[in-house]
């Protein structure tokens, strides 16, 4: 069994449909500093605002359930 460790100030991850289709524990939707905050390790998109008319939690799983695209190798900024 292997032992990830999660980024500073995520308290919850949620796995993309590529991290899991790759068996890949760092394409997630990682909600930042308790809840205020997510984004997706995936695609770079981020929780739109606190208008949306979902919570940021309810975004990030959603976000989750449909993401398929993979992360830049490169680390090129989206």
């Amino acid at each position: 069994m292997t032992t990830e460790t999660w980024p500073e100030g995520v308290i919850a991850r949620y796995m993309t449909m590529v991290g899991l289709a790759l068996a890949d524990p760092n394409i997630t939707v990682d909600l930042i500093n308790d809840g205020g905050e997510a984004i997706c390790r995936g695609c770079g998109k981020d929780w739109p605002n606190p208008n949306y008319p979902f919570t940021v939690r309810q975004w990030a799983e959603s976000h989750a359930e449909t993401c398929r695209a993979l992360p830049d190798p490169n680390g090129a900024q989206r």
